[in-house]
């Protein structure tokens, strides 16, 4: 069955940006199962400042179980860039609580916050990251 995964789906509700103070806290899924959030998903819409979207079409966001105690999670990000007619792609870690807050890891990035906010495993799910620099001085989300 297809998955669809939603970078910060309702712009209304959540808009990309940058700003004073800590993240906000985000209600998350809560009672997370990481088994259960594995596959494949699909990315159907995502912020309009959602500062790396470019022109990306067809992105997929795989997860599968790494073996990895400290890491559980292999990530792989896929996409089709239409302005240079090619594929890409770049590969992670990542590792959640039982309540949907999670941290994924690529190359090397400092590792960045992953909430899952709603999700039912199978046909959808919504994700928010908001991540604080400077001792929680200043964020962006």
């Amino acid at each position: 069955m297809s998955r669809i995964l939603s970078f910060l789906l309702t712009t209304v509700v959540v808009e990309a940006g940058s700003g004073w103070g800590r993240c906000p806290t985000a209600p998350v899924v809560g009672d997370f199962d990481q088994s259960a959030y594995t596959g494949v998903w699909y990315e159907i819409k995502y912020d309009k400042y959602f500062y790396w979207g470019g022109e990306m079409k067809c992105v997929t966001a795989t997860y599968s179980e790494s073996g990895n105690e400290n890491w559980p999670i292999k990530v792989e990000n896929r996409s089709y860039d239409d302005s240079k007619n090619k594929t890409g792609g770049i590969t992670g870690k990542a590792k959640f609580d039982s309540d949907g807050r999670g941290k994924v890891k690529f190359w090397f990035f400092p590792q960045g916050s992953y909430e899952v906010l709603a999700s039912d495993y199978t046909s959808y799910a919504v994700v928010w990251r908001c991540d604080h620099f400077f001792w929680g001085i200043w964020h962006t989300k």
